[in-house]
């Protein structure tokens, strides 16, 4: 019994010791874990930034689309702003109210105005005798009466015609009967002028200085293609007269209208009716009355008709003149 107890002592004693170096021995160590993510990244580790570039932890900005590009300057011209329509059938005829394209190059109606005023306007010029009565503008008048032994003249000087196609001279208009000697003469009246170039003086007696009509109270109107004085069609002749048929027309109050065009073609207008037209052609001036009929024509002694300028000025009578206005288109 007692060796039996020694035995199993002894079986116990050495398993505890092998069991005890066991345990003693250390262990050998496990290599670290080096695990895979379970799914790759988008992001990428950054190369070292340039230091001219922006910071390595700025947002690289987005890609912006491209502007568009400016189509390169051609050679060719940009077209210009159309220009006004012609007048065609409008032409020779006067303006209306509001009509497009028309310039008022002068308006008076002498309300409130004296001589002075008048000649302060650029382009104004006249001479003595010459007075402001009542707002009206009265041609050989001196103290309030017509002077009519003398002439007196206003006149209204603007470019050359240009880009203009036709001028317009308007007026009210009423006469001053002239000397009782000189009553039979067509040339004691009222003369109207049209492609002047050198509206100076009242007398047209150089050749080139305009084409001038005359009104008058005989109801016959000379026409003067102007030459020199005493030759044929200057001045005081005439070159052709109208036969007007109404005397003492002008004893009332008339609106006159005279036109003229870059075509050399000059219309007259009495109270808004057409009365005549001449045309200055290069060897002739003709005169046709209101139905286009020929009534006259005589040697072109106008000139070189290189004028644009409209006056008025009286002969030996008096002149009572009201709302003076130069229009063009």
């Amino acid at each position: 019994m007692k060796i039996l107890n020694k035995l199993i002592l002894t079986v116990l004693t050495a398993a505890l010791i092998v069991c005890m170096a066991s345990c003693a021995k250390p262990d050998k160590p496990e290599p670290a874990e080096t695990g895979k993510p379970e799914s790759p990244t988008s992001e990428v580790t950054a190369t070292p930034a340039d230091p001219t570039d922006a910071p390595a932890d700025s947002q690289e900005p987005e890609e912006t689309q491209a502007p568009e590009e400016t189509a390169a300057p051609t050679d060719e011209p940009t077209a210009a702003p159309p220009s006004k329509p012609a007048l065609g059938d409008n032409k020779g005829k006067p303006f209306t109210e509001g009509q497009e394209h028309v310039d008022t190059l002068y308006f008076e109606d002498f309300n409130g105005k004296t001589v002075d005023d008048l000649l302060e306007d650029a382009g104004t010029l006249s001479t003595d005798l010459l007075e402001v009565n009542d707002g009206k503008l009265c041609l050989s008048f001196a103290n309030g009466a017509p002077d009519v032994n003398h002439n007196s003249f206003f006149a209204q000087i603007f470019d050359e015609f240009g880009d203009y196609e036709q001028f317009e001279l308007s007026f009210d208009y009423k006469i001053a009967l002239p000397r009782d000697d000189l009553k039979q003469y067509e040339w004691v009246g009222l003369m109207i002028g049209c492609f002047v170039n050198e509206p100076t003086g009242f007398v047209p007696t150089t050749a080139g200085n305009g084409l001038f009509f005359g009104l008058n109270d005989k109801g016959r109107f000379p026409v003067y293609g102007v030459g020199e004085s005493g030759s044929e069609g200057g001045w005081p002749d005439k070159s052709m007269i109208l036969e007007f048929g109404q005397k003492d027309y002008f004893d009332e109050e008339r609106h006159v209208t005279m036109i003229q065009t870059d075509d050399l073609k000059a219309y007259l207008y009495i109270d808004g009716t057409f009365v005549c037209h001449m045309e200055v052609g290069e060897d002739e001036v003709t005169l046709f009355d209101a139905s286009g009929n020929k009534v006259a024509s005589a040697e072109n002694n106008v000139g070189n008709m290189s004028g644009s300028a409209m006056m008025v000025w009286t002969h030996l009578t008096g002149a009572v003149i009201d709302n003076f206005c130069v229009k063009a288109y």
